[in-house]
């Protein structure tokens, strides 16, 4: 049986990188720095692009960020 890439893209953090823009509830993941979306959502963009089934993704990601999760 051939093997299977998984994919989990971990998404956290406490925003004391780039601190002041980012923040605990608002951290870099979720900042568009060169125009072409939130590096969260360029990843998974990346990610979705490869071949249909190829790989599933599986975001983990604080609770507290559900909502924008989602939103992105």
């Amino acid at each position: 049986m051939p093997q299977r890439i998984v994919s989990f893209v971990m998404s956290g953090g406490v925003g004391s990188r780039l601190w002041p823009l980012s923040r605990e509830d608002n951290p870099k993941q979720f900042h568009d720095f060169s125009g072409a979306g939130s590096m969260l959502a360029r990843t998974l963009r990346r990610l979705a692009a490869r071949p249909q089934g190829e790989t599933p993704i599986f975001l983990i990601a604080a609770e507290r960020h559900a909502e924008r999760v989602h939103a992105d």
